[in-house]
């Protein structure tokens, strides 16, 4: 009994720390009311880094390290993540470590609300592991102008990908070319999920130390294609301002959609 409680105070790194701060935070829950659903989300998070890293705060570990090895010790860990992201491969090396050192985990249990139309996101999310529901809202009213007008773009990647998402797709990519970050679907986990973020200001800065042909490609490969399905190609854009009264979608550019193209032309052969 005296060890154990010597062990308990003594241990602020190891697992009896990671137990008392457990036991602290689901007091703390508990004493604040939170809903049921909310604390199974945040204990889920905390067990599932645990279990990952057996360390408390792996952002201040990797703070003492210098950033190059920073980005290369992030890629190592992430790189089964990246894997299951097929476009990412095309990318150079350094592209693919600032993307790991980016990333950020969520852990969500079974049927738990990720975001929901209207809501303010920027963040892309990555699905590593688990199931996740897509639902396209029937009432516009809760988009903004931006939503509104790219709803026949959101309906042809349902049409083209379906409304169950899986390891490799990614959802939340709208917030890109958005001005206000309102979301434009409900996005609710089936089953227990493991996702990694990416904030739109995070993109934006690695895409500063990219070529402009290659930023544009991993731009539409983000709004366009879905793991390994494509949904928008050249001249989407074109029918669909036809159909918005003149308002159009974001468009693609000249260089973005020949690539689109060939990548249709491969799909077709």
């Amino acid at each position: 009994g005296a060890f154990s409680a010597w062990l308990s105070q003594s241990d602020t790194s190891g697992s009896n720390a990671f137990k008392l701060k457990f036991q602290r935070l689901r007091e703390y829950m508990a004493c604040r009311e939170y809903p049921p659903d909310l604390q199974d989300e945040i204990l889920t998070y905390h067990k599932h880094r645990w279990d990952q890293s057996h360390v408390l705060d792996k952002k201040k570990i990797l703070s003492t390290l210098p950033l190059p090895l920073q980005m290369d010790l992030s890629h190592g860990v992430m790189k089964n993540v990246l894997g299951r992201i097929p476009f990412i491969g095309n990318y150079p090396l350094v592209v693919q470590k600032r993307i790991a050192h980016a990333l950020t985990v969520q852990v969500c249990p079974p049927e738990s609300t990720i975001y929901t139309v209207g809501d303010i996101g920027w963040d892309v999310y990555f699905i590593a592991k688990g199931t996740a529901k897509i639902t396209l809202p029937r009432d516009d009213s809760v988009l903004d102008a931006a939503g509104i007008a790219n709803a026949a773009r959101l309906k042809r990647k349902e049409d083209a990908i379906g409304t169950m998402y899986r390891p490799g797709n990614h959802f939340g990519e709208s917030c890109l070319t958005s001005e206000s970050g309102v979301r434009q679907e409900t996005v609710i986990s089936n089953s227990a999920v493991e996702l990694y973020l990416i904030t739109k200001d995070d993109l934006e800065a690695i895409w500063k130390y990219m070529p402009v042909e290659k930023c544009d490609a991993f731009k539409n490969d983000l709004l366009s294609r879905n793991g390994n399905a494509w949904h928008s190609f050249e001249g989407d854009d074109d029918d669909e301002e036809d159909d918005n009264d003149g308002m159009p979608l974001s468009p693609l550019s000249s260089s973005s959609s020949y690539l689109l193209k060939q990548a249709s032309s491969k799909r077709l052969l």
